[in-house]
């Protein structure tokens, strides 16, 4: 694809999720789904970007969910490797690849953009 359009530029991870189960309601299964979707996509996309030196990451995060939604146990866990206002992996990475020319940006929204998902 690159081949034909010209190199990757602009990295953006954007995941999210409606998953309000309480503890005992949530399986080994649907934890694991969460956490896929929170933390190891967000990897999987850093060790993509480092392997083909994409210029430029954007982690993107909505602080809304974690302020006026009650944090569920079988939510919360997957999530703090992207917290609101600092993020580990996200400082991480900058800091693990800046010195290859990738600048990596860790993005707040004080809110959900308005997509028909959201409505």
């Amino acid at each position: 694809m690159e081949r034909d359009i010209g190199p990757i530029e602009v990295a953006v991870h954007n995941v999210g999720a409606n998953i309000r189960l309480p503890m005992r309601e949530t399986t080994v299964r649907k934890y694991y789904k969460v956490w896929g979707m929170a933390a190891l996509s967000a990897f999987l996309m850093g060790c993509e970007v480092a392997k083909y030196k994409v210029p430029h990451v954007v982690k993107v995060w909505f602080c809304l969910r974690v302020r006026l939604q009650a944090c569920r146990a079988s939510t919360a866990m997957p999530h703090l490797l992207v917290p609101c206002r600092r993020s580990v992996f996200p400082e991480s990475m900058a800091r693990e690849l800046r010195p290859e020319g990738i600048h990596v940006a860790h993005v707040v929204f004080d809110g959900p953009i308005d997509t028909e998902f959201v409505r």
